[in-house]
């Protein structure tokens, strides 16, 4: 008996809950009838024809398959996340160099300015938009008409054109 310090009670105390061991010969068999139940639904054996082979009623089949391809989505959706954690992580980086350089790169500085450039085809490539921009139709007036276009002026170097800030409409 343990006795709770707060009430004074004694309270009976309970035994550890018991644990099957994942590799225990009960889970390994019930693993692998999973699986086979999967692969001959997969086959296209009936429920049936599966109960029969693998000495199960037809809804100890039925749950198997079910079971097995629960087990499989569990894996696909975990998976997915840690590529959307992934994804958010290597973009969180993608942005903290952006902004370590942006001021220079707006003011002119022609390696931040490459640099800039870099990044955002790593982005635009990480988020599969330079897949997206080569689907797209060739037909200008189809193009649209957020799209940055990139041009290579006069003098040789990369720029991009852009919404003229307000120190450009000063100057002119």
């Amino acid at each position: 008996m343990q006795v709770n310090t707060q009430t004074q009670t004694q309270e009976p105390i309970s035994p550890p809950a018991r644990r099957v061991a994942l590799t225990s010969p009960r889970k390994v068999r019930a693993q692998t009838r999973k699986l086979k139940a999967l692969e001959y639904r997969q086959s296209g054996e009936s429920y049936d024809a599966i109960a029969e082979k693998l000495g199960m009623s037809r809804e100890g089949a039925r749950k198997a398959v079910v079971r097995a391809l629960e087990e499989m989505n569990a894996e696909v959706q975990d998976k997915v996340q840690e590529m959307k954690n992934e994804m958010r992580l290597e973009l969180l980086r993608l942005d903290e160099m952006q902004d370590a350089i942006w001021d220079k790169a707006v003011s002119g500085d022609i390696p931040c300015q490459q640099q800039m450039l870099r990044i955002i085809e790593h982005r635009a490539k990480l988020l599969g938009l330079d897949k997206a921009a080569g689907q797209l139709d060739a037909k200008e007036e189809d193009a649209p008409r957020s799209m940055v276009h990139v041009y290579i002026p006069d003098n040789g170097r990369d720029a991009i054109e852009c919404e003229p800030s307000d120190r450009a409409q000063n100057d002119e």
